[in-house]
């Protein structure tokens, strides 16, 4: 595995050229590592400034999360108390009395 000390050849480009999957899309530290890689090819692949690039991609994966939360956040605000009141299942065995 490779340290943040040094960016892999490759990257995530290099595995969709090649129909490699992103088999783990969703897991954080992989976006992380990811966007690390694109930021130092997008510096043109600079030597000795791998942790400047770590500490980006971190700081922008930490605000994609925090906006992410606060989205989710106020869809729940706008969402409760529910308009319609719990309806009786037959679980508790009310709604089923008088028949």
């Amino acid at each position: 595995m490779v340290g943040h000390d040094q960016m892999p050849a490759g990257g995530p480009q290099r595995r969709r050229e090649h129909g490699m999957p992103d088999a783990c899309h969703d897991d954080p530290e992989r976006r992380t590592r990811e966007r690390a890689y694109l930021l130092w090819e997008r510096a043109g692949r600079p030597g000795g400034r791998a942790d400047e690039f770590w500490e980006q991609a971190r700081r922008e994966q930490a605000a994609r999360l925090a906006a992410e939360d606060e989205r989710v956040d106020e869809e729940a605000r706008e969402s409760f108390p529910a308009s319609d009141p719990p309806s009786h299942t037959g679980i508790t065995g009310e709604g089923r009395r008088g028949r």
